[in-house]
């Protein structure tokens, strides 16, 4: 299947998540792919699902026998860019294993189903010869919960990058006046409808965009909105183009992400590069990612949440943060990460 000829290391890599649009898994995939399949100190694979990506430079396309069989070379290199992607290669080959998450710690879960999933993601680590992680939170949780004995480990942040319009046509969605934005997947984990009580306070409009993969938890927030009287004030888009996201970014007062658990959390920085200012809630790696130019829910109390917001803009205002905004998302760059996967490639061939 791969010829092997000359003496760089020959690397696959899974980004057989890349058939999920909308979605960070989507976007890191997309960011590999980019910023790897070009690279002429390495020999690049890339295993995908079929009729994904306009190229066909270097792909292997999925079968579904794969997960039963798959031929690997010997001395090959293999990147699983998820912790529960389905193919894992056999002993012929090196192992760079991925961990974004174990955001199913933290949902309502069985014990059994949490016991399942670790077991599986702890075999892949026995079988690995290298572990990622794409935050020191997630890193840390992996040690807490599960046996990393001896294996090399580094935290790879991932890059942020928000595709810019020059003009653009307003969104059929946009609303009329100020609004506040949040953008994600419309799941529970989001915690989208904490936001309907701060948007009672505010003579503001809520939009929220994002793929709904729970329609019961769209109609939750809806109903919710009727219940405090502010359906007129709650927009929610489904999923957006990349020129309605940056409309949105560009003209919302301000931009909020009270996620429960995230591995990293792109839509804030994205907001960032735009100087906006950035609310987050405290959980998971939030922090890590925010730093000290987001703002930080402690707890979802509606009042407390105000004050948060209040407090929050007039030091936006006052002491003119938009650059120290722009500074911090900068430092994110999916060039820098697809050079340290590059050398971790080079490095164990």
């Amino acid at each position: 299947m791969i010829k092997v000829e000359n003496s760089k290391p020959k690397v696959i890599i899974d980004i057989e998540r890349i058939k999920n649009q909308n979605t960070g898994l989507y976007t890191f995939c997309l960011a590999l792919y980019n910023g790897l399949k070009n690279r002429n100190d390495l020999e690049i694979y890339f295993y995908k699902p079929k009729n994904t990506l306009a190229s066909e430079l270097n792909v292997i396309n999925y079968k579904w026998y794969h997960k039963i069989f798959f031929r690997n070379k010997k001395n090959m290199i293999w990147h699983s860019t998820h912790q529960l992607s389905k193919i894992i290669p056999n002993k012929k080959s090196k192992f760079i294993y991925t961990i974004h998450d174990l955001n199913f710690l933290y949902t309502s879960k069985s014990n059994w189903k949490k016991k399942m999933l670790l077991s599986k993601i702890q075999s892949r680590i026995d079988r690995a010869d290298y572990v990622t992680f794409i935050s020191e939170f997630t890193k840390k949780d992996v040690y807490k919960y599960l046996n990393l004995d001896s294996k090399k480990t580094k935290v790879i942040y991932n890059g942020v990058s928000l595709k810019k319009f020059d003009f653009m046509e307003r969104p059929v969605k946009a609303p009329d006046g100020k609004f506040i934005f949040s953008l994600g997947v419309i799941t529970p984990k989001k915690n989208f409808h904490v936001l309907l009580p701060l948007v009672k306070k505010l003579d503001l409009t809520l939009v929220i965009s994002g793929q709904i993969n729970d329609k019961k938890y769209a109609e939750l927030i809806k109903k919710e909105a009727q219940n405090l009287n502010i359906s007129e004030r709650i927009i929610i888009t489904n999923s957006i183009s990349e020129e309605e996201k940056f409309w949105f970014m560009s003209n919302c007062d301000s931009f909020m992400f009270t996620s429960l658990s995230e591995g990293f959390g792109i839509p804030p920085i994205e907001a960032m590069l735009l100087g906006k200012p950035v609310f987050l809630s405290t959980k998971t790696s939030l922090p890590e990612i925010g730093g000290k130019v987001a703002y930080y829910f402690e707890d979802f109390n509606p009042e407390n949440m105000y004050l948060v917001w209040k407090n929050g803009m007039e030091d936006y205002e006052i002491n003119n943060k938009k650059q120290d905004i722009i500074n911090w998302a900068s430092k994110f760059e999916w060039e820098k990460s697809c050079d340290e996967y590059a050398k971790i490639y080079k490095s164990i061939f």
